[in-house]
């Protein structure tokens, strides 16, 4: 026995070293596959809270804009009733504009009519009412709107609106409908909710000094900040961070991040992260590791280790990949070198490419003049927040908030939220409370203009029936034909503003377009013309289609006769017509003089000319008329050219 020890001492000394040292090597081969593993469950973490805010960010902007908007409403439903009181006229705008309770308040705080009450407690609404009124029956204020709050949209009940009516108040209290309508779509507690929904998420919450602010369903209690160290640090600005520890039983990983002021929300955004799939492998692999240090322990130690590898990284890019590829929002990323290395299931949809055409290519080939600021965040290292651009796709021009930030080592990323619906929406509604406001003063004025223009023609006439010097007087009589002459322009000019201020429904019939731009061609020969401009006209084979003869003439006309405008002698001016299977594309196109940035921003709305003695309807009408029509308008200009084009869908 001993001669066999020492015929094989040397090959049992180094296999006891290298079992020793392949060992070791496994230690720590897989301590540091779990600080691996932590540290890319960090960066998802890191990208989703990322998103997460600026998720809460958008839709806080979007509450806080519809609480104003809800104010509004009210306010708009109760001056339409102010005249007329009766309970049935109460109970009909109550059911209408969605609200619990309309009711009649005098002097004394007496009830002397309302509506049907849909709210369960009308005691809770009438609670709010003397703080509400006093201000009203001391004559300090008018009207009042309660409830509105901010800094906690959609959070603080009841809401409503009163009105003071001769000696009377009037007040209306928002319907749960409409406020739970607003706060189900866009609450910061319902984009948590549907993260939380993810199956590698654990719990979401916010919570500050005085408690949990909002959480996922799953979070009954958590710690509070004055007791934790951890989050303590966080909550006086630490860097984000995470850690194990355990919930409900069960440990998990947490990434907490201070989350920024918004309103009354702020303080620690905490995430919870499933460990069962991690610690699956890892425990699997202990048991794997010592069987095969037992049988075979170098083969076993080398190729544990490659499995561990292998299999811990495809795990942690599987739930990163899981990630990223349900969030709605654009992501993309770049390793150090600057080459993409993902793009989302949104970024597809988003850019109109596939990930598989631009994984691994130079980031600055596919984004050109750093769109996404991702070679800024490389070298700076620094992270870019809620940065607002508009950016060109295949499907033309949308606006982002954009953040980007660094992965380290790794590279960077980029999230994109698409705000251009948001931002159209609120155009549209500030245009029309615009056009609202402008038809009810250009109603007022014309009335006003309309009596003395009347009375002027009048006397004109009668001046130049019943006097005779006046007929006699060539100089007398010229000076009345030429009031006569304005009295008439202005009178026009007061119809078509009453005609803005109280736009006819577009008569829309199936008919030929030929006759149309055989119409306008004539026209616009003879001014063009007269101008010393070239018209040229070109358009297909054309089907008959559904619009209105007179509005789009005269959209269509205006447009051109602009076009005639701007072009200088010797210039041209190009109408060209064509469709394709879904689409009528109008193109009108001249060699005139460029229009400025700043005049391309405001050449749509009311009343903005940049010609001489121009009005500033011709193109708002024609915009207008174009919406009708269900269509849209671009408009390009350079020092070469400039061209309107028109898009309106056919049928």
């Amino acid at each position: 026995m001993k001669s066999i020890f020492r015929k094989y001492s040397a090959l049992i000394a180094i296999s006891i070293i290298l079992g020793i040292l392949f060992a070791l090597l496994g230690w720590f081969g897989l301590k540091e596959g779990q600080r691996v593993s932590l540290k890319m469950m960090e960066r998802d973490a890191r990208s989703l809270s990322g998103f997460l805010i600026s998720g809460s960010q958008r839709l806080f902007n979007s509450g806080v804009f519809i609480e104003n908007q809800i104010g509004q409403y009210m306010k708009s439903g109760v001056n339409l009733i102010k005249d007329d009181l009766t309970p049935e006229r109460l109970n009909e705008t109550a059911q209408k504009c969605g609200f619990c309770w309309i009711i009649l308040i005098g002097k004394n705080l007496e009830i002397i009519q309302q509506s049907y009450c849909a709210h369960p407690e009308p005691e809770e609404l009438l609670s709010v009412l003397p703080e509400v009124l006093t201000p009203i029956i001391h004559g300090e204020k008018v009207e009042a709107v309660f409830g509105i709050d901010p800094e906690f949209p959609f959070l603080s009940q009841p809401k409503g609106y009163a009105l003071k009516v001769g000696d009377n108040i009037v007040v209306a209290f928002a319907g749960d409908e409409l406020l739970s309508s607003a706060e189900t779509k866009t609450g910061i507690g319902h984009l948590v909710r549907e993260m939380a929904e993810e199956p590698a998420v654990k719990y979401l919450l916010l919570q500050n000094e005085e408690g949990i602010v909002f959480a996922s369903q799953k979070v009954k209690r958590m710690s509070r900040i004055s007791k934790d160290e951890f989050l303590l640090k966080i909550m006086d600005g630490g860097s984000p961070n995470g850690r194990l520890t355990r919930f409900e039983g069960e440990q998990v990983y947490e990434y907490a991040r201070q989350f920024p002021k918004m309103g009354d929300f702020y303080g620690v955004l905490r995430m919870g992260f499933s460990l069962d799939e991690y610690n699956t492998i890892l425990y699997g692999y202990k048991w794997e590791f010592i069987f095969f240090v037992v049988l075979l322990f170098f083969i076993a130690i080398f190729s544990m280790a490659l499995i561990f590898a292998s299999r811990k990284f495809q795990v942690v890019q599987k739930l990163s990949a899981s990630i990223l590829s349900n969030m709605e929002a654009v992501c993309v990323s770049v390793d150090n070198r600057g080459r993409i290395s993902n793009l989302n299931n949104s970024g597809e949809k988003f850019w109109g490419f596939s990930a598989d055409e631009v994984v691994n290519k130079p980031y600055e080939q596919v984004f050109p003049d750093d769109a996404l600021c991702l070679k800024e965040v490389l070298e700076s290292s620094r992270s870019i927040m809620g940065v607002q651009k508009e950016l060109g796709t295949r499907s033309g021009r949308r606006v982002v908030n954009l953040s980007a930030a660094s992965l380290g080592k790794e590279g960077a990323f980029a999230i994109l939220e698409d705000i251009t619906d948001i931002l159209r929406l609120k155009d549209e509604i500030a245009s029309r409370e615009y056009l609202k406001t402008l038809s009810d003063l250009i109603a007022s004025v014309a009335h006003e203009i309309r009596n003395p223009l009347n009375s002027i023609s009048i006397a004109s006439q009668r001046l130049m029936q019943e006097f005779d010097a006046i007929k006699e007087n060539e100089e007398s009589r010229g000076l009345l034909q030429t009031i006569e002459t304005e009295v008439k322009r202005v009178d026009k000019l007061v119809r078509d503003f009453i005609g803005l201020a109280s736009p006819i429904a577009p008569n829309k019939k199936l008919q030929s377009l030929e006759a149309l731009l055989l119409d306008l061609q004539n026209i616009v020969e003879l001014e063009a013309t007269r101008m010393g401009v070239k018209a040229e006209f070109e358009w297909d084979d054309l089907p008959r289609v559904y619009y209105d003869y007179d509005s789009m003439k005269k959209a269509l006309h205006n447009i051109l006769k602009n076009a005639v405008e701007a072009t200088p002698g010797g210039g041209k001016v190009k109408l060209s017509v064509h469709t394709d299977d879904s689409n009528l594309k109008i193109t009108v196109w001249d060699n005139g003089k460029q229009i400025s940035k700043e005049q391309l921003d405001r050449i749509f709305k009311p009343f903005v000319s940049f010609k001489e003695g121009g009005t500033g309807l011709g193109l708002f009408v024609a915009v207008q008329t174009i919406r009708e029509h269900k269509g849209d308008i671009e408009v390009n200009s350079n020092e070469q050219f400039t061209e309107f084009i028109i898009n309106i869908p056919i049928g």
